[in-house]
């Protein structure tokens, strides 16, 4: 499922739903005559940090897509991606409307399959000390 969120500009970029702190992020756009040929991209949220994070930079217009990793940032509401000039992040060609990032997704798996791993190599050690096999 995507979510469209237009910018001011010509350029209407598509931001993917659950995104994660430190997750991926393919996020795609359509390009419009008017554009420029390069952009950056940044991640704000005003509640949260003053200054916006860039998430890609040198970005070629015309790929009509970037796939980013999130940085690590705290889970919340109103974040929105802000498509700026390469050389002047003044220079602001549009804004994303607000989107959510999660909170990191950690994995269980492998620390269960390590410790399994461990468990069952000290066993056949402890049977082998016995002299059973």
């Amino acid at each position: 499922l995507i979510l469209f969120l237009p910018l001011v500009s010509a350029v209407t970029f598509n931001i993917p739903e659950n995104l994660t702190s430190g997750g991926p992020a393919t996020i795609t756009w359509t390009p419009d005559n008017g554009d420029p040929d390069t952009i950056s991209l940044e991640l704000a949220n005003p509640r949260l940090f003053h200054d916006a994070i860039a998430i890609a930079n040198n970005v070629a217009v015309g790929s009509k897509q970037v796939t980013v990793t999130l940085p690590i940032v705290p889970p919340a509401n109103d974040y929105t991606v802000v498509a700026v000039q390469v050389n002047n992040i003044n220079q602001v060609y549009g804004t994303s409307g607000a989107f959510t990032i999660g909170a990191t997704v950690t994995s269980t798996s492998s620390s269960t399959a390590s410790s399994l791993s461990s468990t069952l190599a000290s066993c056949v050690f402890a049977l082998a000390w016995f002299g059973i096999t």
